[in-house]
């Protein structure tokens, strides 16, 4: 009944519709209290106590009011024209519905930026084969016109604007069937236009990766930054330390004579010195002592004579120290980069080839990847 008595009579059912809303939405805010809603009833005429065989205007408004908050809404009051005019919500509540609505918790969500299954696999091939046949036939089709309007003596830049529509209009010099040139300039720019829109993603993309790098450069210095302030003069005291002990040894073994007896005294020192030395490492490097002293074993095996290995000899050290995975080139010459660079700055006497020690070693081995296989 409101909506016959509401709009004109050429107006479709949802505008009349609103237009009744609207009559008893006194205040627009869009919700009718009870006493909107009495005095537009009684405005538009409506003999709803005939109707309902009520007598009060608050037992027709319960009617409507469904859900009990003291005002009518549009969807309460026409309930048909719910999907004409849906509610207003705020994003958060939009977003919980949507989840609400679309999730699936049976079947995972598939990635929609490629191809899933077979079928849609060779429907991708064949809508790009179909697009490149139509640029083809598109290319093949602006030759021949080109070339037939060419030889009905069109010029080059009426040729142009008949053909290549999708081309802005040129704005140089008029030719003699006054029609404006493409000038150099312009197609300068239509080639940059193009160029830019296939080669910005990439742009993007690569100052992603390069920004990772970066990131990945930095953390890998500020590593060895904190090393070199926190254990670095601790490692180079005990390598002073260790140097002073064996020189004081080949002293003794030097100065000749002496009974076997007093031999085996010397030794004994020294054996404890190095005992010493691994516990002392072992502990700086936060490693058990067995553990420094295995390794300390496997590096004496793969060392040269001056207790320095190489970089093949690192190489083989890797294998017998991690028999369970296949160490790469790169990765081999990445840890080998990174332990080299615990080592002092050798002097100008000093071999050029790169070595390190022992103790060096074990502090790259304990923070390193190597140990986590």
């Amino acid at each position: 009944m409101l909506i016959e008595k509401s709009g004109d009579m050429e107006d479709d059912r949802a505008t009349r519709a609103k237009k009744a809303f609207k009559r008893l939405d006194l205040n627009g805010s869009g919700k009718i209290s009870l006493q909107e809603f009495a005095d537009g009833v009684a405005r538009i005429g409506i003999n709803w106590q005939e109707m309902t065989g009520m007598t009060r205007t608050r037992e027709l408004f319960k009617i409507f009011d469904l859900d009990k908050d003291g005002v009518i809404v549009f969807n309460e009051l026409f309930p048909e024209m719910e999907e004409q005019e849906p509610e207003r919500v705020s994003t958060p509540e939009f977003w919980k519905r949507w989840v609400m609505k679309n999730r699936d918790l049976e079947k995972p969500r598939e990635c929609k930026w490629q191809p899933t299954t077979p079928e849609a696999e060779l429907q991708l091939l064949f809508s790009t084969s179909e697009k490149h046949d139509n640029a083809s036939e598109l290319r093949k089709w602006m030759a021949s016109t080109i070339h037939r309007l060419k030889n009905r003596g069109k010029s080059d830049a009426r040729c142009r604007e008949i053909v290549a529509a999708h081309l802005p209009r040129g704005t140089g010099p008029k030719d003699l069937e006054d029609v404006h040139t493409f000038s150099s300039a312009e197609v300068k720019l239509c080639k940059k236009n193009y160029n830019d829109e296939v080669n910005d993603p990439v742009r993007n993309i690569q100052k992603v990766v390069y920004d990772m790098r970066e990131q990945r450069r930095q953390l890998h210095d500020s590593r060895q930054k904190l090393w070199s302030l926190t254990m670095e003069p601790v490692m180079r005291q005990q390598i002073q330390d260790d140097r002073k002990s064996m020189a004081a040894a080949v002293g003794l073994s030097l100065g000749g004579g002496g009974s076997s007896a007093k031999e085996k005294e010397g030794d004994a020192p020294s054996q404890a010195q190095a005992r010493k030395s691994i516990k002392a490492i072992a502990h700086q490097c936060k490693m058990d002592e067995d553990s420094v002293d295995f390794l300390h074993r496997e590096f004496v095996a793969q060392s040269e004579k001056n207790e320095l290995i190489l970089k093949k000899g690192f190489q083989r050290l890797l294998r017998s120290l991690c028999p369970g995975r296949t160490i790469s080139e790169s990765d081999s010459n990445y840890w080998w980069e990174q332990a080299v660079k615990t080592m002092p700055a050798p002097e100008e006497h000093a071999r050029k080839a790169q070595a390190c020690d022992f103790e060096h070693f074990v502090q790259w081995y304990a923070t390193s990847e190597a140990r986590t296989v």
